[in-house]
C-alpha cells in the first residue's frame, strides 16, 4: 500500500463528485469523458459475510445482471406519437438496515462501515508488511486503538489543510492544531503511513491480473458495507468521481472537466435526495472482456453491475448521455426499473431525425419533437441548442410550464422530463 499513498497525498487528496452544471441549457456532451475502452466487473452475485451483521436485514438476492433478458433492440420509433407508459410500482424498502442506531455515537455511525473485521484485517496486514520490510525491528505493533487514531488524523487532514505533513504538529499558532501531537507522535503516524497495508503480498502471484489487488478484501468490505447499512429512496443516479492522484499508477484518468483533473475513475450509484454512496466501482481499464461475456456494450455493463442489488424493485435512474441509449432503457424495464437521462443523438437505435446529420426540419428555440417506441421515449427539445433525451417515465418531450416567469414576465417553458432531471 505504500506505492498508493504517500505523504503529499493524504494532505492534497480530495475526490470531486463532478463539477458539470446541475441544470441543462444546451446539448452539451455531459459525461464524455476520456475513458479508455474498457469494462466494469461482471455481476456481484456473492453473498457479504462478517461477524458483527447479527442486528442487520440484508437485501434479498436478486437474479445476475445476465440473467436479466436481452431487449428487442429492432426499435419502430413513431414521430409525434405520446408514449404509452406503463409505471412500474416502487417496491423497495428505504432506510438504514441496522436495527438500534438511535443512540449511536458519530463515532458508532463510522464504526458501521469501519467494522471490527475490516480494522482487524488491516492492522494484521500493516503489521505484516512492516515486519517483512527493511529495517523492521524499529517498528512496534499496531494495535487496532493505533489504527483508529491513525485513522482519525487522515480524516482530519481532509478538513484542515496544511502545506505540508511535518505542519500539523508544528507549534507555530498559524498551523498548530493540538490534537495531533496528543493523539500519535510525527514519528509514529509517519511509520504507520509508510507501511499501511490491506493484503498479504505473497497472494499476489494467485491474482496477477487484478490490477485492485493492493486494496484487498478491505475496499470490498467496506463497499459491502454502504449496500448492507443502508437502501436508497425510489430516485437514483449514476455518475463518475475522481480522487486526485498525480502519482504513477497504470490506470490514472485525465479528465479536464474535473476539479482534480488527473486521478483514479470511479462509476458510482447514489442516492439522489441524499448523495448517498451505494455502490462504487474504481475503474482500472482492464476488463473489457466482461462486457463481451455478459453480451452487453460496456456502458450497459457498467450499469447493470451497479445496479445489480436494486433490480426488479422499480427505482427510477437518471443519467447522464455517457450511459443512456435505447437498448439500455429495454434492458432496464425488463429488469422493472425506469430511466431517465440525456442522450448522444447519434447512439444506436435513436430515431434517424433525431440525429443531427438527419435532421432535415430545424427546430426553433422552444420546440421539440417526440418519438415513441414500445416503452422507450426520444425527444428532442430546442433550447440556446438542441437537446436530446430519452425516457422511460415521460410520454413526451413538450415543452411545459416550470411555474417560473422571464424579467418580461413570460412563462419559462420546458419538457417534464427535462425539469425532472435537474432536480
Amino acid at each position: 500500500m505504500a506505492n498508493f499513498l504517500n505523504q503529499s497525498d493524504i494532505i492534497n487528496g480530495y475526490i470531486s463528485s463532478g463539477d458539470e452544471a446541475d441544470y441543462i441549457d444546451s446539448d452539451v456532451d455531459y459525461g464524455d469523458d476520456d475513458i479508455s475502452d474498457g469494462a466494469i466487473i461482471g455481476s456481484d452475485d456473492e453473498e457479504f459475510e462478517d461477524d458483527e451483521s447479527a442486528d442487520e436485514e440484508p437485501p434479498a438476492r436478486r437474479p445476475r445482471t445476465n440473467d436479466v433478458p436481452a431487449p428487442d433492440i429492432t426499435h419502430d420509433f413513431i414521430k409525434g406519437q405520446d408514449l404509452n407508459l406503463t409505471r412500474i410500482p416502487f417496491s423497495g424498502t428505504p432506510g438504514i438496515n441496522i436495527r438500534n442506531v438511535a443512540g449511536l455515537t458519530p463515532f458508532g455511525y463510522l464504526q458501521l462501515f469501519l467494522t471490527t473485521t475490516i480494522m482487524d484485517m488491516m492492522v494484521t496486514e500493516t503489521n505484516r508488511f512492516a515486519l517483512e520490510s527493511p529495517r523492521s525491528e524499529n517498528w512496534e505493533n499496531l494495535a487496532a486503538k493505533d489504527m483508529w487514531r491513525f485513522l482519525s488524523l487522515v480524516i482530519i487532514m481532509g478538513l484542515a489543510k496544511r502545506p505540508r505533513l511535518s505542519d500539523y504538529w508544528s507549534q507555530k499558532p498559524i498551523y498548530n492544531i493540538p490534537i495531533f501531537g496528543k493523539t500519535l507522535s510525527r514519528g509514529r503516524f509517519q511509520r504507520i503511513l509508510g507501511r499501511l497495508h490491506f493484503v498479504n503480498n505473497a497472494d499476489q502471484q494467485n491474482e496477477p491480473q487484478n490490477r485492485l489487488f493492493k486494496l484487498g478484501t478491505v475496499y470490498k468490505s467496506i463497499t459491502e458495507r454502504f449496500k448492507l447499512v443502508y437502501t436508497p429512496m425510489e430516485n437514483i443516479s449514476i455518475d463518475e468521481t475522481l480522487s486526485k492522484w498525480r502519482g504513477r499508477l497504470s490506470f490514472r484518468q485525465y479528465i479536464p472537466s474535473k476539479a482534480a483533473k488527473y486521478g483514479i475513475k470511479a462509476f458510482v450509484l447514489a442516492e439522489a435526495a441524499t448523495g448517498y454512496v451505494y455502490c462504487h466501482h474504481i475503474y482500472t481499464g482492464n476488463e473489457k472482456d466482461a462486457a463481451a461475456a455478459a453480451g452487453m456494450s460496456i456502458t450497459e455493463n457498467i450499469v447493470m453491475c451497479l445496479m445489480f442489488s436494486l433490480l426488479h424493485l422499480g427505482y427510477k435512474l437518471w443519467m447522464d448521455n455517457w450511459y443512456n441509449s435505447p437498448v439500455l432503457a429495454k434492458r432496464l424495464l425488463n429488469a422493472r426499473t425506469h430511466v431517465c437521462g440525456t442522450l448522444r443523438s447519434n447512439r444506436k437505435e435513436v430515431p434517424k431525425l433525431v440525429q443531427k446529420k438527419e435532421n432535415n426540419t430545424k427546430l426553433k428555440k422552444g420546440e421539440s419533437v417526440t418519438y415513441s417506441s414500445d416503452k422507450v421515449m426520444v425527444g428532442s427539445w430546442q433550447d440556446k441548442k438542441p437537446i436530446t433525451m430519452l425516457s422511460t417515465m415521460h410520454a413526451n418531450c413538450k415543452p411545459v410550464n416550470t411555474g417560473k416567469t422571464t424579467r418580461d414576465g413570460e412563462n419559462i417553458l420546458k419538457p417534464q422530463c427535462i425539469q425532472d432531471y435537474n432536480r
